[in-house]
């Protein structure tokens, strides 16, 4: 009897405790019918360790509702089943040593971390890769990443699709269908590649795989543009469910912080249906990937993010313009730069002439690459020119003065330019810059932390000694106004700026070691140490220590510049703007709000990063590149003021080949306009009074003074 009590007090305690949680607890759903959000993780095989440096690529994923996580591959320590259980797909962005190092123990950990990650069905892979390693050691490689690793099963199965698909991969991964060239105009040498007609999709073997060449609304763009806009193609296995997108990195950096200037329209009205393509190529593959196939009409609106609009940018640069500027730096306000970069030693001999074409552009500005190291400096390997170098400056200067002081002009700003690490063609490096794989590319780039030996020795001691000659002897009485500096590593080989997996040398790692204070033995042998990071998770702790010190350099550099020029304005020039350790550490230290820096890069948009580098301390004014092999016909100059708008100015590359005259089989064809001189002065110098909203004066009537 108390058996049966009991059994029947039990029975009404556990009926009521689930009446109730059913009634008082939240109504769950099975899964199935949740409105989950999709989640990719980008794995970033540059070492950017930010987000920021992909910012078209996320922005456009965004737009279709993913979020999108970002981690350097050297962080991933998660399998690729621990991934799959968290993201819906995978975006890797594979550079040139990626590629390269397809052997190294890390490369080989993100791709096992994707070949399990693939296994698993429903899943969506982005393979962004470099156009300049498309060639046939890297083929192969990337074939292998597509038929054994992102489609294992259809592979393992179906040997007649595999085949089938490396055939057709063999064509798709071929250079001329990879690397376009956008803006054609930019490049008048290379002719326009003769390409097969535009495919919307195909089929293998009964749809098993379903492929399609994106993006996919040939309609919508303007069929001049159609050939150079397979901006990539895309495989989905309808066995698997799982989706690849396969597309080059620069095609999406058109509003990057490095752009791909051959990608990026010169045209901001044609940038912005470029903008569109690429974010409907992102569009076009998830909608395959969410659809289990291509469907004839994919009907999701394609919406582009604002951020990457050339609108975006003209309000960003419409409110900086708001801000009053610092004292010194008002003529970049009022004026605008139009700074010529020449190389002042092809004026040798031509002197006279050089200083004439100078003043007719109507320049404000004068970048001279007279690079000291190589004559002053202790490793110089021009030493015996540089009685002759003194001489071409001396001669130039002393016209320079004349022409201006004869139309009672002041001579324009005049700065003092240096490419880095030039004596290292020949001369041994102190301390060799090592990635994280260990490259040395080609020996001849120094450690960017070794400031005693790089900085001081190639940049501050030959630029006291220019600095003093200058003063006493070949500047004519005309001040310098600032240094450049050109960080573009012309000796390197393939490496033509510091990256971010650099520096793994024994001099940057002693000090992160030093930092340690000797807590732990840190291993010395290369391997030893990339391991000890990895194992330990310090790659992060490493790179913050470099960057810290990179901003000491930088702080030393502007010291000694006020202390060379009086009141020096600082100039850098690269590619692309910063969002690596190196170069956010050293410019942050270069650059105030007083003193902002003037920065010469190929980007044309500055103005939608501004903000993002101010937040990191670097301020800065922008000019973009003017190719002058745009100029072909007299209306091609109105390019220049148009191209100066949402910037600070503009400046022509390689001005010194005006004067030296049209070379139809150049190495430099891309900076050289087959113009006569004289149309090329008139037309800039239009410009430039355009620029800086002043009245057009004909150069003709600044030809007055003669000797």
């Amino acid at each position: 009897m108390k058996f049966l009590y009991f059994s029947l007090v039990l029975s009404l305690l556990v009926f009521s405790l689930f009446y109730c949680r059913t009634a008082y607890a939240p109504i769950v759903l099975p899964e199935k019918s949740l409105e989950r959000e999709y989640r990719f993780l980008m794995i970033d095989s540059e070492g950017s360790r930010t987000p920021y440096a992909y910012r078209t690529i996320i922005e456009a994923t965004k737009a279709q509702g993913v979020r999108v996580d970002f981690v350097d591959f050297y962080n991933v320590h998660e399998s690729g089943e621990e991934i799959a259980g968290k993201y819906d797909g995978i975006y890797l962005v594979c550079n040139n040593s990626f590629v390269d190092n397809r052997e190294h123990w890390l490369v080989k950990k993100i791709v096992e971390t994707l070949a399990e990650f693939s296994r698993r069905k429903n899943k969506f892979i982005g393979l962004f890769i470099p156009g300049a390693s498309v060639v046939e050691e890297s083929v192969a490689f990337f074939k292998t990443l597509t038929l054994d690793i992102l489609f294992p099963v259809v592979s393992r199965t179906k040997p007649g699709v595999r085949d089938e698909m490396d055939k057709y991969l063999r064509g798709v991964f071929r250079p001329a269908n990879l690397i376009r060239n956008f803006d054609t105009a930019l490049l008048p040498f290379n002719a326009k590649r003769e390409l097969a007609p535009y495919r919307s999709v195909q089929t293998i073997e009964d749809e098993t795989i379903i492929s399609a060449i994106l993006p996919l609304e040939e309609k919508n763009y303007p069929l001049e543009y159609m050939q150079d806009m397979n901006f990539g193609f895309c495989l989905h296995s309808r066995e698997m469910s799982n989706t690849l997108l396969v597309s080059r990195i620069g095609v999406f950096k058109g509003a990057d912080p490095e752009e791909e200037w051959r990608y990026t329209p010169f045209d901001l009205r044609v940038k912005d249906k470029f903008v569109r393509a690429v974010v409907a190529t992102i569009h076009d593959a998830i909608e395959i990937h969410r659809k289990d196939g291509f469907k004839e009409a994919i009907s999701t609106k394609v919406v582009v993010p604002e951020i990457i609009t050339s609108e975006f940018m003209k309000k960003e640069f419409r409110e900086a313009k708001a801000r009053p500027a610092p004292p010194r730096y008002r003529w970049v306000e009022e004026e605008k730069v139009f700074a010529l970069w020449s190389d002042i030693y092809q004026y040798r001999g031509i002197e006279k002439k050089a200083a004439q074409d100078v003043f007719d552009s109507g320049a404000n500005a004068l970048w001279f690459n007279f690079n000291p190291s190589i004559f002053l400096g202790d490793r110089g390997y021009a030493t015996r020119s540089r009685e002759r170098n003194f001489e071409t400056i001396r001669t130039f200067m002393f016209n320079l003065k004349k022409v201006y002081d004869g139309m009672n002009r002041p001579v324009p700003r005049i700065f003092l330019g240096m490419e880095l690490m030039n004596n290292f063609h020949k001369a041994p490096v102190p301390e060799k810059a090592k990635d994280i794989y260990g490259s040395e590319y080609n020996g001849k780039a120094a450690s960017p932390l070794d400031y005693k030996r790089l900085w001081v020795k190639e940049c501050v001691e030959p630029l006291n000694r220019f600095v003093d000659i200058w003063n006493s002897d070949v500047g004519n009485g005309i001040p310098l106004c600032g240094v450049f500096l050109d960080f573009e590593m012309y000796p390197s080989g393939s490496l033509g700026n510091y990256t971010g997996i650099t520096d793994f040398s024994d001099y940057s790692f002693n000090l992160f070691s030093k930092m340690k204070r000797g807590a732990v033995r840190l291993p010395v042998g290369f391997d030893e140490k990339i391991h000890y990071l990895y194992d330990r998770s310090l790659f992060d702790d490493y790179f913050n220590y470099l960057k810290s010190a990179s901003f000491g350099i930088g702080r030393n550099l502007l010291r000694e510049f006020k202390k060379a020029i009086p009141g020096c304005m600082v100039g850098v020039y690269n590619v692309g703007l910063p969002t690596n350790w190196f170069y956010l550490g050293l410019l942050r230290g270069l650059s105030s709000q007083r003193n902002p820096l003037l920065y010469f890069s190929f980007n044309r948009d500055f103005y939608s990063h501004k903000k993002w580098l101010e937040d990191r301390g670097i301020f800065a004014y922008h000019a973009p590149v003017f190719m002058l092999s745009k100029l072909e016909k007299e209306e091609d100059f109105e390019k220049i003021s148009a191209f100066s708008s949402y910037n600070d100015g503009v400046w022509p590359n390689r001005w010194c080949w005006v004067t030296k005259g049209f070379d139809p089989d150049a190495w430099y064809r891309l900076e050289e306009s087959s113009l006569p001189s004289e149309v090329i002065t008139r037309g800039v110098r239009k410009q430039a009074m355009k620029m800086r909203g002043a009245p057009v004066v004909a150069v003709e009537e600044h030809r007055e003074y003669k000797e």
